[in-house]
This record gives C-alpha cells, sequence and structure tokens, in this order.
C-alpha cells in the first residue's frame, strides 16, 4: 500500500493532482496567453528551457522562452485574430503538452 488515496477516477491524488495541475497550465496557456493575446502569461506558463516543435513559419524547433518570445509576438502581430483550439492535453508529474490548431478567420468582403 502507498498511503496515497485515490481520487474519483481511481488515480492516486498525488499523481492526478500534478496531472490535472499542468493541464490546467497548458489550458491557461492557449486560453489566456495566446487566445487573449496576454504575453505575461505565457512567460507565466513556460519554462526558460522551452523547445516547441511544428510552429507554422519556423524552421525547426523553437528553443528557450526568449526565442520563443519573439516567435509568439510575430505571430500574435501577424495574425491578431487568431485563436487556438486545443484538440488534446497531455499531463504527467513533469510534462505539459498539447496538440492545438490555430484558426483565424479571412476578411469578408
Amino acid at each position: 500500500m502507498t498511503g496515497r488515496g485515490r481520487d474519483e477516477r481511481g488515480d492516486t491524488m498525488s499523481e492526478s493532482t500534478t496531472e490535472r495541475d499542468h493541464e490546467a497550465v497548458v489550458r491557461r496557456y492557449v486560453e489566456e496567453g495566446y487566445n487573449e493575446k496576454d504575453p505575461a502569461v505565457l512567460r507565466e506558463t513556460m519554462t526558460e528551457a522551452i523547445v516547441v516543435h511544428g510552429l507554422f513559419g519556423a524552421d525547426g524547433p523553437v528553443e528557450g522562452i526568449e526565442a520563443y518570445g519573439e516567435y509568439a509576438a510575430t505571430l500574435m502581430g501577424a495574425f491578431p485574430d487568431a485563436v487556438g483550439e486545443i484538440h488534446e492535453v497531455v499531463a504527467t508529474d513533469d510534462l505539459g503538452m498539447l496538440e492545438d490548431l490555430g484558426l483565424i478567420e479571412a476578411p469578408t468582403r
């Protein structure tokens, strides 16, 4: 017996709490940082050693919080109406990641 309680899903409390905390950080990053265009939230929700793969317009991975901040500012400036829609969040005790889709509406004529 581990001595840890279990939640309603059967996960140990410490594992599920940490995973939910990391999922909340990932969701906050998208909903407040990206969708509300708040660079402070982007910085608050990331590690200094961030490595981001698969970014629109980037030639390979973007590494480090400074480089990512510059990328995000450029993207937000170029597409001020863009919003992120979360498709999946993976959260563990030391990792939070997401798959999302950026939505950009074309101007109406």
